[in-house]
């Protein structure tokens, strides 16, 4: 009940439970960087790809044609948004 590779059977289970311990809490560790990689990936992914969302509107264009300038158009178009939006 005493030799097993010259170390006491106790020692020697201890140090498998150790061995053992060890491996369950790397692969823990593992486990754990690959979900943070994984998130990682994917806000990168998304900061790449931009917004999730858009929104369009259509306006009569009784108020767009009362502007006298291309310029004007854009911007009673962006002000129509921007009221949309802010009430």
């Amino acid at each position: 009940m005493y030799l097993i590779f010259n170390l006491p059977v106790k020692a020697q289970k201890r140090k498998w439970e150790e061995e053992k311990a060890m491996k369950k809490i790397q692969k823990k560790m593992d486990i754990e960087k690959e979900t943070e990689d994984k998130i990682r990936r994917q806000m990168e992914e998304r900061e790449q790809r931009g917004r999730d969302w858009t929104v369009s509107i259509a306006l009569p264009g009784s108020i767009v044609d009362n502007a006298q300038s291309d310029e004007l158009r854009t911007y009673v178009a962006g002000q129509v948004c921007v009221d949309l939006f802010m009430s």
